[in-house]
């Protein structure tokens, strides 16, 4: 078993490594979703930004909280686009395939948009939104991928952060959420 378990560790990042690809990001959509210059229509694994389509209200009641400022209901989803145009807009980027969706059409997701971890340079993407509060941890808890299982429980941790510090969608709001551990 624990022999097992070495040979996962080594062997998960090894084919995560083989399915990286490099691209430039040409467009951001929200934040979570961007389009590269091969016309690929990325949504990042691991975070749920604020919909630009969708009432921040709704948003917060799905994640049980109330926010404070109800005349500005655009304002967390414009925030998280804008955060992620900042960082990545225009740059060179690695996108990077969880094991777990190579079961799906080419990794597909509603609409057509393909599932990726995003780094700029070593740097995750989904955790840099999650610590900056723009984005909340996308949860597939019924994923049997531990890669996914390891990231998830890190996202959570930031996530866990931007609540504690009052930051992005957390900012001006009460939480009644149990914090995730």
């Amino acid at each position: 078993m624990k022999l097992k378990s070495i040979i996962l560790l080594i062997f998960i990042p090894l084919v995560l490594m083989s399915c990286a690809k490099r691209t430039k990001v040409t467009k951001v959509i929200d934040g979570d979703t961007i389009i590269t210059n091969m016309g690929d229509v990325i949504r990042i694994i691991g975070i749920d930004a604020p919909e630009l389509d969708q009432h921040s209200e709704k948003f917060f009641n799905d994640v049980k909280i109330w926010h404070t400022t109800p005349n500005d209901e655009f304002s967390n989803a414009n925030a998280s686009k804008r955060a992620l145009e900042d960082k990545i807009l225009n740059k060179r980027i690695t996108l990077k395939t969880c094991p777990y969706f190579k079961h799906e059409k080419p990794h597909l997701y509603r609409v057509g948009r393909k599932l990726r971890y995003v780094y700029l340079g070593n740097e995750d993407i989904s955790g840099f939104m999650l610590s900056m509060g723009h984005a909340r941890v996308w949860d597939f808890t019924f994923s049997p991928d531990v890669y996914f299982h390891k990231k998830n429980e890190e996202f959570r941790q930031l996530q866990n952060y931007a609540k504690k510090t009052n930051s992005g969608v957390w900012k001006n709001s009460v939480s009644v959420e149990k914090e995730t551990n």
